[in-house]
């Protein structure tokens, strides 16, 4: 989304003035983000749905990238209670793959 609008902002004539604020967004997205291409995100995202999560879960999971399934509860204690733990590995183990460094 942000590549895109600022790619509109570039297209528009002299006069408008670039937004500084989402440059620095991109920029921030762009160092931090552990998927860097839209189908990863979306394979991601779509994988994470399919089991049943909570929206909640689903974002935490996918920004934190946990490594075990102990560190997930930690972070989302939801998932202690709903999922074993050998099943959140596979889970996570999933997310891990998909992960461009």
């Amino acid at each position: 989304l942000l590549k895109h609008r600022k790619s509109q902002t570039e297209t528009l004539d002299d006069f408008q003035v670039p937004n500084e604020v989402i440059d620095k967004t991109l920029a921030y997205t762009e160092r931090f983000s552990k998927f860097k291409k839209h189908e990863t995100i979306s394979a991601v995202r779509s994988h994470l749905m399919s089991k049943k999560l909570h929206k909640f879960e689903v974002a935490a999971l996918a920004k934190m990238c946990p490594e075990t399934a102990e560190e997930a509860c930690a972070l989302v204690p939801s998932l202690e209670t709903r999922f074993e733990d050998q099943e959140l590995e596979e889970i996570l183990t999933h997310i891990q793959s998909l992960i461009t460094y």
